[in-house]
């Protein structure tokens, strides 16, 4: 039943969820949440909020169950999409496993304290992106479908855009990355790095991280504190179900080989880099966490994983580690919240990773059902 669920679940949603291009798509996968928490008999309510330089409001919707009196463990995923993607593993996958959590544990009386969230505007800055659209028209480096006008200015505005995003990877921000090559350039490229410079620099208090986006999550986090709604931990799910059986299928790793003593494999070949397993990523705080959820994905049957504690600083994973970090976990785990990121490793194992090609009929829905599964293993042994 499960994973007929889990399917019925992405073929509904699935569609682009973009806040500039579809914000009624958005707005209906919001409601549809809604509805499946108030269906499962889930305290249920929307924390709205808004951001600068964009006139609509967004949600995140928060399902509650347990003792409301104990510290929460919150259980999330992102509903929003990347422009002209139907999102169907990034993030419906993460979406219908968290839904499918509620209906295993619906007649199960052992449940501990659960706010459920369905995340927005993981994806991105809404008022960041119209502005930028809107100055790079105005400049002529794109025309009015969003096409750079020539392939001279499309390169030469990638070269600086890449340059900065290296000074993201090394744990900085890409308005760090632009102001640190304006000096160097000149004519089209030196333009097209001062609009990036005055964009970042006027949306730079609205990110919760040097530049990093999860505006939902981040908003949440602050809304939460002010409510005085304890969460002693957070699963955040993003991007599961891209699983391959052949050779070399696993691109490569977000962590370095020196790192690799820290890591739990099961039923992994890494040898031969096949891409048929989960990630499970711990922070500093979280190594009980990771290795108590690890038991419970073995006590489930095949379900293959690489499990592995960052015995580090936040801080320190932003420098050593930055590409762990672009999910909804990144606030609270900025926060001092302990927690798990579990990923299929999105573009370092698919090439579908942001595409039109991200559909439901490529996900496996045995690996969902058995996230699932061990999802709710784990929470009961609560």
């Amino acid at each position: 039943m499960s994973k007929e669920y889990i399917y019925e679940i992405i073929k509904r949603l699935e569609g682009e969820r973009h806040p500039l291009f579809n914000y009624e798509a958005l707005e209906s996968a919001a409601d549809f949440i809604e509805s499946k928490f108030r269906t499962h008999g889930l305290d249920t309510w929307i924390h709205t909020f808004s951001v600068k330089g964009y006139d609509k409001t967004f949600k995140n919707v928060i399902g509650e169950i347990g003792d409301p009196k104990a510290p929460a463990i919150l259980i999330g995923a992102h509903y929003d999409t990347v422009r002209n993607t139907p999102g169907a593993n990034d993030n419906l996958s993460g979406i219908s496993v968290m839904l499918d959590i509620i209906e295993r544990l619906k007649d199960n009386k052992k449940v501990p304290h659960i706010l459920f969230v369905g995340f927005t505007l993981e994806e991105g800055h809404p008022g960041f992106d119209a502005y930028v659209k809107s100055e790079l028209q105005k400049k002529g480096f794109i025309d009015k479908d969003e096409k750079y006008v020539s392939l001279e200015v499309n390169q030469l505005s990638l070269q600086v855009l890449n340059n900065a995003r290296k000074k993201k990877k090394q744990g900085g921000s890409l308005l760090e990355g632009f102001r640190g090559q304006v000096e160097s350039l000149s004519g089209i490229q030196k333009s097209y790095c001062e609009t990036m410079i005055d964009a970042h620099e006027r949306f730079e208090d609205d990110y919760f991280d040097q530049g990093r986006i999860m505006l939902g999550s981040s908003k949440l986090q602050s809304y939460l504190v002010q409510k005085n709604i304890e969460v002693s931990e957070v699963i955040i799910f993003d991007c599961l179900g891209w699983i391959k059986k052949e050779e070399n299928s696993q691109k490569k790793l977000p962590i370095t080989e020196d790192m690799m003593s820290l890591v739990q494999t099961h039923l992994v070949d890494l040898d031969k880099n096949i891409g048929n397993y989960i990630g499970v990523f711990s922070e500093q705080s979280s190594n009980h966490i990771l290795n108590d959820y690890l038991t419970a994905c073995k006590g489930i049957g095949q379900l293959p994983f690489l499990g592995m504690h960052l015995p580090v600083s936040y801080d320190q994973v932003k420098m050593m580690f930055p590409d762990v970090l672009r999910s909804d976990h990144a606030p609270f785990w900025k926060a001092g919240i302990k927690g798990l990121f579990i990923t299929d490793f999105a573009n370092f194992r698919s090439e579908l990773y942001h595409t039109p090609a991200d559909q439901l009929h490529r996900i496996d829905y045995t690996m969902l059902d058995r996230i699932s599964a061990a999802t709710v293993k784990y929470l009961v042994m609560k």
